[in-house]
């Protein structure tokens, strides 16, 4: 049996000092003469630990964060001591997260650099036996910013404090976004460890699903490998792989004849791994072996899901009947319903404590796709595999976003080395169903006033293609969201409307305008509506007194642009909630705790029609809403606001993300929604907020698809002000939902003792719970 592979965690508190860069860094193990030292734990953000100490006010607090600005052009130096038992081993150093530009010192002497925040930097060290002093300088990332050569075909999305992001690799929401602060000083912001390189192990490993029967009744198997051993060329040495599953299991091994190469094998009655609404999402737990002399040498554990993936995406939009963009798993079109993931929080230490909960959410609003957004980062393993067990599929944008980046040959390879490694990191996990290039990059040669076509990218359409070719050439891709085809680009000055998957945004006018209700989308990414954090949350975030004046300034700017009043760029968000009051509601109500209640109204109304309407629709595969959690304290679209608070879009959200429900439109048409890949039947029935019986019918759903089951037009439905429907099916599950009857603008103040209350009855909601 094979030892236990050595593992020295170096977590902890770690001494931090910083001073003023003037001009370039000059890395050093120590720095004699500090502005600041103090203690700060890694893994750690820069900004927390200035908090801690005292030298910043709360940058979560009121316009704090605008506090850290002038730290941007500091250098800073973390150190750490730790003791060795010197035993001679291959060690590396790991850093999982270093932001950004860092110089490795082990015992005084450099041991490697760090430069790009989304990938796992690994150093070989032969630390002394006993104390050791281990040091990381990291540089100011604006004065780095000098040395890069101006690259005049490259576009920030016309906002200066983006300009960073076109060179440099970390977290685009850093340099300031519409949905994020500008907190941008970096730090170490994830685990960091001495870890043994063994003797024997496997370099790589790729277990991948070839085929499955037309039955189902058998799949072909390929374990691709590369392996590291001094017994290569010896034939007692053994490649296995085993897999269970809730009792199945799969075998299979052969001679290790080379360093490289594949495993290819059959697995009779395989369970299937299926995204929610299709079955049981069913993962293997899966180890490759060498074996010798039935010694176990080398042992790789990882989850496995037995499942193919397909992707058909028309050029642009077609008048077919069918959808323009369909992902397939299985061989089963599937129906996508689901949320972006922006990242878990501002301050990246902080994303491991915040991610089970956002999953929960994502799970009990019953997703079965989360987007991992580009303008963020790249998730730890345990998010994936989360996702895995949960039947969750994941798009996976390549973390560039709202840019038009440069192409030139440093930064292509930069692009190709990070997306090598990420792809063979996170490739194993089956909840990851596609590839994206990136985040609306396709978008941004509109935005700049010269036009440039943006099949020319040769980022997204020749670099990671390549890699993705080379290293995980299955899975499907797409250059961006949305992806404007060369025929889309052909099609006029508007390409947006060509393509089959869109981001839908527009003007945010009324939510039943002809912009959102009559898209010529067959996936929707990307869309949402306003929502203010409940009170309580408000007065963590912000002043008191700005909270019940309602300032503008004073409270509204915090919280859609932390950059304000050196940026106002995103302005548009302060009034844009306002007005989808007014869009709504007859006025804008003056006090906190009526404007939080309408505006959450209006946005659970909003997010509600917005899937009742494309999830009725046959040409319409899949939406994705913006957006599952906030990042940080704000006003946003977000479901849950920072502190993991649901607002009521949270709860009407959760009666039609169901693989089966009903749900009313403006015509007095019932529709039934049956995405799964069996028939559905039961009973529904309508009545209004007094229990008047307003339609009851038996029903049977065809499988994986909208079905009209009936019209609602009678006297008393028209005279109901609220529709309340109910459904049983024969499988004995339940679901409700309700339709609010008439056309806006309501009166605020009878909308909530005529309707809400009689909405919140009926559902018997604790509002209190995301569960």
């Amino acid at each position: 049996m094979k030892d236990s592979i050595y593992r020295l965690p170096l977590d902890g508190q770690w001494q931090l000092a910083g001073r003023k860069q003037h001009g370039s860094a000059d890395p050093a193990a120590a720095f004699p003469d500090p502005e600041f030292q103090f203690v700060a734990p890694v893994p750690g953000n820069i900004e927390d630990a200035l908090c801690s100490a005292g030298i910043v006010p709360d940058p979560y607090f009121g316009g704090n964060s605008r506090e850290l600005r002038k730290f941007e052009f500091y250098q800073w130096l973390y150190e750490f001591d730790f003791v060795y038992d010197g035993v001679e081993r291959n060690l590396e150093l790991v850093f999982e997260g270093v932001d950004l530009f860092g110089t490795v010192f082990l015992n005084g002497q450099v041991v490697g650099r760090a430069e790009n925040a989304f990938l796992i930097h690994r150093f070989a060290v032969t630390p002394r036996k006993g104390r050791n002093h281990l040091a990381v300088h990291l540089a100011s990332v604006p004065r780095e910013l000098t040395k890069c050569p101006l690259n005049a075909g490259a576009f920030a999305g016309g906002v200066d404090f983006n300009a960073e992001n076109l060179r440099f690799r970390r977290p685009g929401h850093e340099s300031g976004w519409d949905i994020a602060p500008r907190m941008a000083l970096g730090g170490l912001f994830r685990h960091v460890f001495l870890e043994e390189v063994p003797v024997h192990r496997f370099v790589e490993t790729f277990l991948q699903t070839l085929s499955i029967a037309e039955d189902h009744g058998k799949a072909s198997l390929r374990l691709m490998f590369h392996v590291d051993t001094p017994f290569l060329g010896d034939n007692e040495v053994i490649l296995a792989v085993d897999g269970e599953c809730s009792g199945a299991r799969f075998h299979a091994e052969r001679i290790l004849w080379s360093a490289q190469g594949c495993l290819t094998f059959e697995v009779s009655h395989p369970k299937l791994w299926n995204p929610r609404h299709y079955g049981e999402a069913a993962c293997y737990e899966c180890s490759a072996k060498l074996l010798r002399g039935g010694e176990i040498l080398a042992e790789k554990k990882f989850l496995f899901g037995i499942r193919t993936l397909a992707l058909a995406m028309q050029d642009t939009v077609t008048d077919a009947p069918d959808p323009d963009f369909q992902l397939s798993v299985n061989g089963m079109p599937v129906r996508c319903i689901g949320m972006n993931h922006v990242p878990a929080d501002a301050l990246h230490s902080h994303d491991e404590a915040r991610l089970g909960t956002i999953l929960d959410s994502a799970r009990a609003l019953d997703c079965n796709i989360l987007r991992v957004w580009g303008g963020g980062i790249y998730e730890p393993n345990s998010f994936y595999e989360r996702c895995d067990r949960e039947g969750i599929l994941v798009w996976q944008d390549f973390m560039m976003a709202c840019a038009q980046y440069p192409n030139d040959e440093s930064f292509l390879r930069t692009i190709e080395a990070e997306a090598e490694e990420v792809v063979k990191r996170l490739r194993q996990h089956p909840s990851i169903a596609l590839w994206c290039g990136d985040n609306e990059c396709d978008m941004v040669p509109s935005w700049s006033g010269q036009f440039r076509d943006p099949n020319e990218n040769l980022l997204t359409r020749k670099i990671l293609p390549e890699v993705l070719h080379r290293h995980d050439p299955a899975r499907p891709y797409v250059p961006s969201s949305p992806y404007f085809s060369p025929a889309a680009v052909a099609k006029g000055p508007d390409p947006s409307i060509h393509a089959p998957e869109q981001h839908l945004w527009g003007d945010r006018g009324y939510f039943k305008n002809d912009f959102y209700a009559n898209s010529t989308a067959s996936f929707v990414s990307e869309t949402g509506y306003y929502g203010s954090p409940d009170l309580a949350s408000l007065l963590r975030f912000l002043p008191e007194e700005s909270v019940h004046s309602l300032d503008d300034e004073a409270c509204f700017m915090h919280g859609t642009n932390a950059n304000y009043p050196y940026d106002l760029t995103n302005n548009y968000r302060v009034k844009g909630m306002k007005k989808q009051i007014g869009f709504y509601f007859s006025e804008v109500p003056d006090s906190p705790e009526d404007f939080v209640a309408a505006s959450q109204i209006v946005q659970a109304e909003a997010m509600k029609f917005l899937t009742e309407n494309y999830r009725t629709k046959r040409k319409c595969s899949g939406l994705i809403l913006w957006n599952l959690a906030d990042c940080w304290p704000q006003f946003s679209e977000a479901l849950l606001d920072y502190y993991h608070r649901p607002k009521l879009a949270f709860f009407y959200l959760k009666n039609c993300f169901h693989s089966v429900f009903f749900a009313e439109n403006e015509a007095g048409e019932i529709w039934g929604v049956n995405d799964s890949p069996a028939e559905m039947s039961g009973k529904l029935r309508i009545t209004g907020e007094s229990g008047t019986e307003l339609f009851c019918k038996d029903f049977v759903l065809p499988a994986n698809q909208p079905c009209l089951v009936g019209q609602l037009a009678t006297p008393e439905a028209a005279k109901a002000k609220v529709h309340l429907l109910e459904w049983h099916l024969k499988n004995d599950v339940r679901g409700k939902n309700h339709y609010v009857n008439g056309t806006a603008v309501y009166n605020y103040g009878a909308y909530r003792r005529e309707i809400l209350s009689r909405i919140t009855e009926f559902y018997q909601w604790n509002l209190e719970s995301v569960q």
